[in-house]
């Protein structure tokens, strides 16, 4: 996500958040807005989560005088004109505190040192909030100066923020998700993945979406292998189930859009690195073959280490005349709209191009 670089500028160079949900409950701005905040929180920055007429749901706890959430700041700037400063000290006396500057070149004149309150500076980050209309903030922010950022999903945005991140196709949700992953993954941690993954199954009509679902179902199966309380959250067909390879599945599937046909080649190293086996697929077959997955045809091929080589794989397709070509191709075992094959003594790429060319040329529904 190319905001993700401002955004990491912004955390690093502030201190203090204010973080406000739209109150709509249509959207999944809250889950997205409390991600953000315990993200926040963990790295040491002072945060709030505002809901309606500025009264705070979390507030950062510790020193705010400490850490910096205080408008008893001031700064002493002097500037130079030919009085290079070579030395600077300090004794506290009874009374308050003498500074003694020690200059070389031109003398140090009255009028080049100036002494100033320093203004705190928060970040308003509105989630879902088609336009900025949170007069009851103003009373939060005198006196302070403000940079606000927009997040939202929704075409009537006004893009009213100094950094407006507005993704009509995605949950809200997804959009913290994509900017934390690309910050840095690490801040993703249990609480910060149980309200993105509350949020984004919330919009599971995205997931039929065939440009948007495969990322979709990546991130879920990420952040439920995180979560504390992740499942949960999950549609029936996550629960209690291994999603380790399938998150693996979705990150090396190609698609044909054209087509509604996709295929994946997993290799053993995707296996131990799971820790599962090909028997483990059965979720990853469950969740493509559903009624509401994006795909209607998908080839998925794996390939045994030992000699002699086998390579195996399954074809599904929601599409009698497609299967039935493929049938007349090739032998295995018919279970459904699905067909288990076995080809020994080839490569898995030649395995996948045989069974390609006859799909991609054949005559089917999308």
């Amino acid at each position: 996500m190319k905001e993700a670089a401002e955004i990491k500028k912004i955390i690093d160079r502030f201190q203090n958040f204010v973080l406000v949900p739209s109150l709509d409950t249509t959207t999944d701005s809250l889950p997205a807005a409390t991600a953000l905040f315990y993200s926040l929180k963990e790295i040491g920055k002072n945060t709030k989560l505002l809901a309606a007429k500025n009264s705070a749901i979390f507030e950062n706890p510790g020193n705010k005088e400490k850490e910096g959430w205080t408008e008893k700041n001031f700064l002493i700037s002097i500037k130079d004109e030919g009085a290079a400063l070579s030395q600077l000290f300090y004794e506290k006396t009874a009374n308050g505190l003498n500074l003694y500057l020690k200059t070389k070149g031109k003398e140090l004149k009255k009028e080049n040192i100036c002494f100033k309150k320093l203004v705190p500076e928060d970040i308003l980050v509105f989630f879902g909030i088609k336009e900025q209309k949170q007069p009851e903030l103003q009373a939060t922010n005198n006196d302070r100066k403000v940079l606000i950022i927009n997040i939202d999903n929704s075409l009537d945005n006004k893009r009213y923020g100094h950094l407006n991140i507005v993704k009509p196709d995605l949950p809200i949700s997804e959009i913290v998700f994509d900017i934390l992953f690309s910050i840095d993954k690490a801040l993703i941690k249990e609480r910060v993945a149980d309200s993105l993954l509350q949020g984004m199954v919330s919009n599971s009509s995205h997931w039929q979406n065939q440009n948007l679902a495969k990322d979709i179902l990546w991130k879920i199966s990420f952040l439920a292998e995180r979560g504390e309380q992740a499942k949960e959250f999950l549609p029936k067909k996550f629960k209690n189930r291994p999603l380790s390879l399938f998150s693996r599945l979705l990150n090396k599937l190609n698609i044909n859009k054209d087509k509604n046909l996709g295929w994946a080649i997993l290799d053993q190293k995707d296996f131990s690195e799971t820790s599962s086996s090909p028997k483990d697929l059965r979720l990853s077959l469950e969740i493509l073959s559903s009624n509401d997955s994006f795909l209607k045809n998908f080839l998925i091929i794996w390939q045994r280490e030992k000699y002699p080589a086998l390579v195996k794989g399954i074809f599904y397709s929601s599409d009698t005349n497609l299967f039935n070509i493929l049938v007349k191709n090739i032998k295995g075992q018919r279970k459904g709209n699905g067909i288990l094959f076995t080809f020994q003594g080839e490569s898995p790429e030649k395995v996948k191009d045989f069974i390609l060319s006859a799909t991609l040329n054949a005559q089917f529904k999308v």
